[in-house]
């Protein structure tokens, strides 16, 4: 499982993105009162609106953002009708008539459609991840507690926007008897290098630094929104190998003209011949 060549990198780039999430959710509300000096009742509110609204409008976000962009590949590879018909059926759902017999349908076209839609998880995924990379930086660098709640809104919005085409990537490129597995060695991971390390890392960091509690939290908050730079190496390899798969448009555009072949064939009447 280790060995696919799109999982593995993909999950320890999800594991990177949970330690940003967890190392934002632990210390945030105490950088926020220590370092920069908030008032209470404007860091909680401030706070709680951020990680509320973030996390699932990013979600939202990356999910329609990859629906478009697999839908747009596909459009350009078989034409515009018979992707629609491919998309629609590939997925599993139903409102168009299909061009050959549901049976066809599931064996030559599902394999390309999920290499496309593994491509363009993996697309999303690295614009997300290095937008998140472009404004973790600021998060500790800026003095004045808005320009860092709004860089750390930005994180979160583009680590929610790379969590669910991830793990659809990820458990659409494991082999389909060892799924159960891979989403069980995904959450065991993103337990221990994500959730666990990320609070026991920032942790030891702080504990690590001379000086006084406000120097501790700010030197030790620094690698969490940093760690998102992992996430953005990670995720690039697997776009990589993402690419390097075998192509999806050739494979559709075959299986179109074959369909295509054999409805003419069938509604051709029985004796007739075709004059060049």
């Amino acid at each position: 499982l280790l060995g696919t060549p799109v999982y593995a990198p993909a999950l320890l780039g999800l594991s990177a993105l949970f330690f940003v999430v967890n190392g934002v959710q632990f210390w945030a509300t105490q950088y926020l009162l220590e370092v920069l000096a908030v008032d209470p009742i404007s860091a909680m509110s401030t706070y709680a609106a951020t990680s509320a609204t973030a996390p699932v409008l990013g979600v939202l976000t990356g999910g329609f953002a990859v629906d478009r962009i697999a839908a747009r590949q596909l459009l350009r590879s078989a034409g515009a009708a018979s992707a629609r018909t491919l998309v629609a059926r590939g997925d599993g759902t139903s409102g168009r008539r299909s061009l050959a017999s549901e049976a066809a349908l599931r064996t030559a076209s599902a394999a390309a459609v999920r290499r496309v839609r593994v491509l363009a998880s993996m697309q999303v995924a690295v614009a997300f991840a290095a937008a998140a990379s472009a404004c973790a930086p600021c998060a500790c660098v800026f003095d004045d507690w808005r320009l860092v709640v709004g860089c750390l809104w930005c994180v979160l919005f583009c680590g929610g926007a790379t969590l669910a085409p991830v793990t659809g990537a990820m458990l659409a490129s494991a082999p389909r008897e060892l799924r159960p597995l891979a989403s069980a060695l995904s959450t065991l991971t993103s337990n221990l290098l994500g959730y666990a390390l990320s609070s026991f890392l920032s942790g030891c960091v702080m504990s690590a630094v001379r000086g006084n509690r406000r120097r501790q939290l700010r030197v030790g908050f620094t690698p969490v929104p940093g760690w998102s730079i992992v996430a953005l190496a990670c995720f690039a390899a697997a776009l990589g190998e993402a690419r390097r798969a075998p192509g999806a448009g050739a494979a559709i555009g075959r299986f179109v003209s074959e369909q295509r072949a054999a409805r003419a064939r069938a509604v051709r009447p029985p004796g007739s011949t075709v004059r060049c």
